[in-house]
């Protein structure tokens, strides 16, 4: 290791993983480290810095660099974890390789996957969930709702600088009745009606629901899944001839009721 100056710039951009150049004077009575690597220049840290002189590495692999240029910063938000993930990636390098992960116990596809997402995060959900320090549990619900739901999120916390408790419950919201919401044409005052009007709706199901039991009552009618699907399953026990020939002539009788059921789940979109 030793001071260098050198003629060329350095590549300032491939290390360049700071979120708005925060904690950017860590270490600051040092330079800049500097490496070559495959005969190119790179500065690893501090890459907002042009300076006349450097604390040159000699020469390194891109693993080596990477470890070396994370283990300069103290604390790591979310946006530089995803900063670093896409240096991982666009240098094919080896993820359980990387000190940082392996030391922070960062691992599973869910959980990489949520925060390789958080890159492409708009700048204001960015600096909101730095500021806030979003869980990684609220990390994943809107990588894997972003998509659908990014842009109203982003003019949400613009327009209200939501607490976490205001910004997780609107997030729940936003999934929840994200089939239901205008995302075009959206209007935060408008989603209190839509909660309504669903919430109305559900209830009304489930009156459906329990008066179809009721009625076809000794079948025994349910749904396995927890109603993902609109599937009932009737079940019935018979002991003879009887019990069978009453057991269809109940579900023939009111064949029209189950009719009204599934007319009405379709008028309501609720599958």
């Amino acid at each position: 290791m030793e001071l260098k100056k050198i003629n060329e710039i350095p590549d300032r951009e491939l290390f360049n993983w700071y979120f708005d150049n925060s904690d950017i004077n860590d270490n600051n009575i040092y330079p800049p480290l500097l490496a070559s690597i495959n005969k190119k220049y790179y500065q690893l840290n501090k890459c907002n810095l042009i300076v006349k002189e450097y604390l040159y590495l000699g020469e390194l692999n891109y693993l080596d660099a990477l470890n070396i240029s994370i283990n300069q910063k103290k604390n790591i938000n979310v946006i530089e974890i995803s900063n670093i993930l896409y240096i991982t990636d666009l240098l094919n390098l080896d993820i359980s390789e990387i000190d940082f992960f392996y030391n922070n116990n960062l691992e599973g596809e869910t959980l990489l996957e949520a925060l390789r997402k958080v890159r492409v995060y708009p700048y204001e959900i960015k600096k909101y969930i730095v500021s806030k320090k979003i869980s990684f549990k609220f990390i994943i619900l809107i990588s894997k709702y972003f998509d659908i739901i990014g842009k109203i999120l982003e003019q949400y916390i613009k327009e209200f600088s939501p607490t976490i408790s205001e910004f997780r419950k609107y997030l729940y919201l936003l999934i929840d009745y994200k089939d239901y919401i205008d995302l075009k044409n959206f209007n935060f005052d408008e989603i209190s009606k839509v909660v309504q009007k669903k919430n109305k709706q559900y209830y009304l199901f489930y009156d459906k629901y329990n008066e179809i039991k009721k009625i076809l009552s000794p079948i025994k009618v349910e749904n396995l899944d927890n109603f993902e699907t609109s599937q009932l399953t009737f079940s019935f026990v018979i002991s003879n001839y009887i019990d069978y020939k009453n057991i269809l002539n109940k579900l023939t009788e009111n064949k029209e009721q189950l009719n009204e059921f599934y007319s009405f789940l379709k008028k309501y979109d609720i599958y």
